[in-house]
């Protein structure tokens, strides 16, 4: 491997959501109780759990889970409705911290995307520097890794077939 390898930078921001709402509610990251980002079941009961904190998650509460049975299980639980809107802002500026980078950027999702990167000296540092579009707390948004599977094909077709590669990890 040289240090001019092309490299695959993979970035998902953990329970992006309720990092942005952390962001925004000062506290809200120290708050013991479950945290769940959904509708409350008591006032919209088709609700669904979009995401939810540490604490929540020790419970067994995940994204995609009924919002009724999240408050059974965590009958003290604060439900925080989404912000669409301003989660989408969020992304941008994570986004745009990537685009910054590399021009080559493919955004799967709000809070995922993989890049294509320069010499594998650089890749360590990006997780790092897309930190500060949040609240620089245990709301710490981004780890950075090798890409799925599917994803490998597709970046690699954009390479010439002799080209060394890596993937950060």
């Amino acid at each position: 491997m040289t240090d001019t390898a092309p490299c695959y930078l993979f970035l998902d921001c953990d329970r992006f959501y309720f990092a942005v709402e952390a962001a925004e509610r000062p506290g809200l990251a120290d708050d013991p109780r479950p945290v769940i980002i959904g509708r409350d079941p008591r006032t919209a009961p088709r609700g669904i759990v979009t995401t939810a904190n540490d604490p929540a998650r020790a419970l067994g509460i995940r994204s995609g889970l009924s919002a009724a049975i999240a408050l059974r299980l965590a009958p003290n639980a604060l439900f925080l409705p989404p912000r669409h809107e301003l989660y989408e802002r969020y992304s941008t500026r994570v986004m745009t911290v990537l685009r910054d980078e590399s021009p080559l950027v493919e955004q799967h999702s709000i809070d995922e995307a993989a890049s294509l990167r320069g010499p594998t000296g650089s890749v360590p540092s990006l997780p790092w520097r897309c930190g500060p579009v949040f609240w620089p707390r245990r709301a710490s948004p981004s780890r950075s890794g090798s890409p799925p599977r599917h994803w490998s094909p597709r970046w690699r077709a954009r390479l010439p077939r002799s080209a060394p590669t890596t993937f950060a990890s």
